[in-house]
């Protein structure tokens, strides 16, 4: 695309990165990867880290001569606000302005592995030397691409990044990237992210709506409402609904915030059942019916899945995760793993709201206060007992309990928790049930 219609369509961003002084716009440009940026002029760098971030030039290989390779210290701000901006402006375009292809960031929802004409995409899993790039559930193939060591130092790469490039084939070996295009569905930033577990655990500050998911869940969402960052476990006797449960909350979490990540670790699940939750959350990130499978292979899948869901909190955006169940997991990592209650812990402790971030939210079945669930239950700032209704689940809400849930209401919301409590002391759970169905709408 000429330069001409590169300024038209992306003038503010231009205009934005042009206010600061060469040095500040050096680092700037050093963050997406541009080379050398002390070796050319204001406007050809701007123009350079345009063309870079929106994908009409392809990200510059690096190199290990010239001072391009001195870290970034542009603040996270200006990386934020030129990522925004380039977002906004391709978002307005009409039309292509130009017959030349844009290359296309890997929608972090539909990674797969190898294509056809020389790329590849997925999440990434580190070994001892390097990493592969394993398929959109995190399992796993023999002739999934391998990772060099340099380009995961060069790029700061993460498990649970989802990596898009070029791949370099060697006969009779797995072919290898041999360029990065894409990490997280956006141009490499060549720049210090933070780290999820270095980063400030804050009580949840916003709540995740479920009232879509029924009158049950509707109840829920007053009397006892989750947040962004919970970890939420509900005990589940057999036969009480758990599955229609599952299915009903990833609906509500997926009506109510279709740009949050979903990702669940299902070993409980039929085959049968793992058919039709796919199919209805084509979307998601599902690993499930352990059954049959090696249990190596799904504990791999489980922690790569938890540290997906670390990357995409630490990077500012919402994670879910569901877990159906504790106990079946612990199961599989009893076959694969010395510690399962250590492993189940890890994962379920995992949730939380970072401050000036994202946030992870666990959502975990367990059917018994026993071993591992034990230790999530301990872990837990949200408890949900579950019980069959006559909608398939309703819940024990005289046992069921949010910490610190009233602060994630409204005014006006709290006065509907306070009618509901009334209605279902005075008049019992199904006309609780109705009332929140009513107010629901």
């Amino acid at each position: 695309m000429e330069e001409k219609e590169l300024l038209e369509i992306f003038d503010p961003v231009y205009r934005y990165v042009n206010k600061y002084n060469i040095f500040e716009v050096r680092s700037i440009a050093r963050a997406f990867g541009i080379n050398a940026p002390t070796s050319v002029k204001k406007h050809d760098l701007i123009m350079r880290l345009i063309g870079v971030a929106s994908g009409f030039s392809p990200p510059e290989k690096r190199s290990n001569k010239g001072a391009h390779v001195k870290a970034s210290d542009a603040p996270p701000e200006q990386i934020s606000s030129v990522r925004g901006l380039i977002d906004d402006c391709l978002a307005q375009m009409e039309y292509p302005m130009s017959e030349e292809p844009r290359i296309e960031f890997a929608d972090v929802t539909k990674a797969g592995r190898l294509g056809d004409d020389g790329t590849a995409q997925g999440i990434v899993e580190l070994g001892a030397r390097g990493g592969r790039l394993r398929g959109p559930a995190g399992e796993a193939g023999e002739q999934d691409p391998v990772l060099s060591e340099k380009l995961v130092r060069d790029h700061g790469l993460r498990s649970g990044d989802i990596v898009g490039g070029y791949t370099a084939a060697a006969q009779g070996c797995p072919a290898s990237l041999a360029q990065v295009v894409s990490v997280n569905g956006a141009a490499p930033l060549f720049v210090a992210r933070p780290r999820f577990e270095e980063c400030a655990a804050v009580y949840p500050e916003e709540r995740l709506p479920l009232g879509a998911g029924g009158a049950a869940l509707a109840a829920a969402d007053l009397l006892c409402p989750l947040g962004k960052g919970q970890r939420a476990i509900v005990w589940a006797e057999p036969a009480s609904g758990k599955t229609r449960f599952i299915f009903a909350a990833a609906g509500a979490v997926r009506a109510a915030l279709p740009a949050a990540e979903l990702l669940c670790l299902l070993p409980a699940f039929r085959p049968e059942e793992e058919t039709e939750f796919c199919d209805a959350f084509p979307q998601a990130a599902v690993a499930a019916a352990a059954v049959g499978k090696p249990a190596a292979a799904f504990a791999a899948r489980a922690v790569l899945l938890a540290e997906r869901a670390k990357r995409v909190a630490e990077s500012g955006g919402d994670a879910v995760l569901f877990i159906d169940s504790v106990a079946a997991l612990e199961r599989v990592f009893r076959a694969a793993s010395p510690d399962p209650s250590l492993e189940c812990e890890k994962i379920f402790a995992a949730g939380r709201k970072l401050r000036g971030g994202g946030s992870l939210t666990v959502i975990a079945v367990a059917p018994a206060k026993e071993g591992a669930a034990a230790v999530c239950g301990e872990d837990a700032t949200a408890q949900l007992f579950l019980e069959r209704g006559e909608d398939g689940f309703t819940f024990d809400f005289s046992r069921s309990f949010s910490k610190r849930g009233d602060a994630l209401l409204t005014e006006e919301e709290r006065a509907a928790a306070e009618e509901l409590r009334a209605v279902l002391a005075a008049e019992g759970p199904a006309a609780a049930l109705r009332r929140a169905g009513q107010l629901q709408r």
